[in-house]
């Protein structure tokens, strides 16, 4: 998963997708650039970009937990009880 906010590396950040892409990476592309998997508005100010990439991710990662069969709400190992 690589996000490619609005800024001075986002071409970096596009450029080593192409690079993974081409070795056989599985690599989704998060942002708003050309060929992105998962988008948000070109016109969001960059100072959000780090905001709208945690959402993104974290629509991702449920999306992912659900075609896994997973509960992303009782992940097993997790416990909300710390036992002292």
């Amino acid at each position: 998963l690589a996000c490619a906010p609005p800024g001075p590396a986002r071409a970096d950040v596009a450029d080593i997708v192409v690079e993974l892409r081409s070795r056989g990476a599985d690599v989704r592309l998060l942002g708003p650039v050309e060929g992105s998997d998962v988008r948000w508005a070109a016109a969001a100010p960059e100072v959000l970009a780090p905001i709208l990439a945690v959402t993104r991710g974290q629509q991702v990662a449920l999306a992912l937990a659900r075609l896994l069969g997973l509960d992303p709400d009782s992940p097993p190992g997790l416990t909300k009880v710390t036992i002292t």
